[in-house]
């Protein structure tokens, strides 16, 4: 089992696993550029890790989800109707 964590101002996603009980690693999942950072992250049931780019909206009008595979490559995007993305849900 994983856990991520955005980190915003550094625009990227880290991701930490336990190995053994009670030691824990982390390492960069993904690096974004552009935008604020990421602002909120989903996982879906198969892996996949949806990414909301915060953005001000005085910079943009529009939003992007990253869709992101379990093993951190570019799947895709969603775009929406505004620039500042502060939660996701996934079904």
């Amino acid at each position: 089992m994983h856990s991520y964590i955005a980190e915003m101002m550094t625009n990227r996603v880290l991701r930490f696993f336990q190995q053994p009980t009670g030691v824990f690693h982390g390492s960069v999942f993904y690096q974004l550029s552009g935008a604020v950072g990421p602002s909120c992250l989903a996982i879906d049931a198969a892996g996949n890790v949806y990414v909301g780019q915060y953005d001000v909206k005085e910079s943009s009008n529009e939003g992007t989800v990253l869709i992101l595979s379990s093993s951190g490559k570019l799947k895709g995007s969603i775009v929406t109707t505004g620039a500042e993305i502060s939660g996701l849900t996934v079904k």
